[in-house]
């Protein structure tokens, strides 16, 4: 089952272009690493849906794009996922904190 791997369908502000494409890689290629441990519940989606779209979402709406948010300050959940079942699409949203749970040497956060 192809899986696509996007930003959002509304306009990317020039600012955080590179950082989207840097977040689509790394989900395109984590789902990629893991393809054979989640074929099994690919196969099971692909009777409803031909194709399994992943759209990337930063929601840094206002944030300072060079100044990180911290993960003390974070008030909602880092990372977010929420399915749409009737269109075949998970909306990943990954919270400004997250920069600081990923800059650690071995990403624990």
């Amino acid at each position: 089952m192809p899986v696509w791997v996007t930003g959002p369908l509304t306009p990317i502000p020039p600012g955080q272009r590179r950082m989207y494409a840097e977040f689509v890689d790394a989900i395109a290629y984590w789902l990629w690493q893991f393809a054979s441990a989640i074929s099994p519940v690919l196969q099971g989606i692909r009777r409803q849906y031909s194709v399994l779209r992943v759209i990337v979402e930063l929601n840094w709406e206002g944030d300072d794009l060079d100044n990180g948010g911290t993960l003390e300050e974070a008030a909602e959940p880092l990372v977010v996922a929420a399915p749409d079942r009737d269109r075949g699409v998970i909306v990943v949203r990954f919270g400004k904190a997250i920069e600081d749970a990923l800059a650690t040497a071995d990403n624990e956060g």
